[in-house]
Parts: structure tokens; C-alpha cells; sequence
């Protein structure tokens, strides 16, 4: 998949969950039980990396965005 589809996916997926602007504290929350589930995952470190990258971008674009 496309890092910046991926990244565009995963920003409208959270701002749909949690659309308020006010919402910053339940986003991040969510984005840290991502980011536990990718790093216990069975995946190669690289693939750990990109997923967190891909993750915390799209965290940043919904900050930016909301």
C-alpha cells in the first residue's frame, strides 16, 4: 500500500472516531494502543518502523488538520 494513502486512510479513520477538537487526548490514546500493537507484533523491525511512521504522520496531519 502507498505510505501516503495509508497515511490519508488512517487521518480520516481518526477523525471520523474522534472529530471534536477537542478530541486531541482520546486520538492520541488511540494512536499509542496502535503503535503497542505494532511493536508486539511478530513483523521484521523495518516493517515496525514504516507502520510507526505511517502512524504517527497521520497523527500529525489530523493535529494539524482538527
Amino acid at each position: 500500500m502507498d505510505q501516503e494513502k495509508a497515511i490519508d486512510d488512517l487521518a480520516k479513520h481518526l477523525i471520523e472516531q474522534y472529530p471534536g477538537k477537542h478530541d486531541g487526548r482520546f486520538r492520541q490514546a488511540a494512536v499509542l494502543g496502535r503503535i503497542e500493537t505494532i511493536v508486539e507484533s511478530d513483523r521484521s523491525p523495518f516493517a515496525k518502523v514504516r507502520d510507526i511512521k505511517i502512524v504517527l504522520a497521520a497523527l500529525n496531519k489530523v493535529d494539524d488538520t482538527a
